[in-house]
């Protein structure tokens, strides 16, 4: 899907059996506002490959993966609620930040993996799109079995926020940076 310039207000998407929002290809420009992804069989909300999607108020609740953005996408989300999901947000890859977010009663709260090429971006996977950075600032992580876990070199910038009530509130593997 090669797509551009889109904004898309107010909508909610329940009960697929895959994503309730999901993007591929080459998206970029793409704005959400005040969004719901709620009770869907895996994402609430996913981008992948290199798409570009910014979302501002929005609630992902009730999926297996709240967030689920993959390879080497850029998405940023603003005053969004993730809860009650298996995972709540899963980076795999890409660049991403989480304003004035909150993770609540997530399994796995906040999860960063090192991301995989695909064939439309490529096979070399050691390419630096595919490590999982994300920008987290003025949120709050609360409940969950595992707060943050920043695995295979992923980098988390993590600023004014607050994790509580979670039996391991940060995780770093191998080479993860944390700031």
């Amino acid at each position: 899907l090669h797509a551009a310039n889109i904004t898309v207000k107010n909508l909610v998407a329940e009960h697929f059996a895959n994503d309730g929002f999901n993007f591929h290809g080459d998206c970029h420009n793409i704005r959400m506002e005040n969004i719901t992804g709620r009770n869907n069989g895996d994402d609430g909300f996913s981008a992948h490959e290199d798409c570009q999607v910014t979302v501002v108020g929005g609630e992902f609740f009730g999926n297996t993966y709240g967030i689920e953005d993959a390879n080497a996408s850029h998405t940023s989300f603003h005053n969004v609620k993730i809860h009650n999901n298996k995972t709540g947000v899963h980076f795999s890859g890409g660049r991403h930040s989480l304003h004035n977010c909150e993770l609540t009663d997530n399994g796995v709260q906040l999860q960063l993996d090192r991301g995989s090429a695909s064939s439309y971006l490529g096979k070399d996977r050691t390419a630096s799109i595919f490590r999982a950075e994300c920008f987290f600032k003025n949120g709050t992580i609360r409940g969950g079995k595992n707060g943050v876990k920043v695995n295979r070199d992923g980098m988390l910038a993590m600023i004014q926020s607050h994790v509580e009530g979670v039996p391991v509130g940060i995780e770093a593997g191998p080479q993860a940076e944390l700031f």
